[in-house]
């Protein structure tokens, strides 16, 4: 019995897109939105609940593979800009290049310094911070 059933879902699901990073995350903020809504009764946290849940829903039965694809890419890109900024902050200046949005880090402390993106070429004065 539980063969035929795998089975079935299987066959639903080709095609689909299914569960990537981006779903993950929906899922586990509609979870901690729906505690949040059992500690504190708001009408508009029940709502933002049923909006992540059918967002999850939306992307993760989606025949539009690529642009899912894009969604995910483009969040990984800022989750990874994120911990950039967090990780090595003390360390360098990290910002994204305007042409081409790459991240691009310098050291601090060498004051006005002229960074040159390694991808694209764009040139752009940075402020590293004061000599010392």
């Amino acid at each position: 019995m539980w063969e035929k059933i795998k089975s079935g879902l299987q066959r639903f699901m080709y095609g689909r897109y299914g569960i990537d990073t981006l779903n993950k995350v929906l899922l586990i903020a509609a979870l901690a939105v729906c505690l949040l809504g059992i500690i504190i009764k708001q009408p508009w946290i029940n709502i933002l609940y049923w909006v992540l849940l059918v967002f999850w829903i939306f992307r993760a039965f989606s025949r539009n593979t690529t642009a899912r694809w894009k969604e995910n890419e483009k969040f990984l890109g800022f989750i990874k800009y994120i911990k950039a900024v967090f990780t090595q902050s003390r360390e360098y200046v990290v910002f994204r290049c305007r042409k081409c949005g790459r991240i691009i880090r310098v050291p601090r402390r060498h004051g006005r310094v002229e960074v040159t993106c390694p991808q694209c070429g764009e040139k752009r004065l940075v402020e590293t911070g004061k000599r010392g």
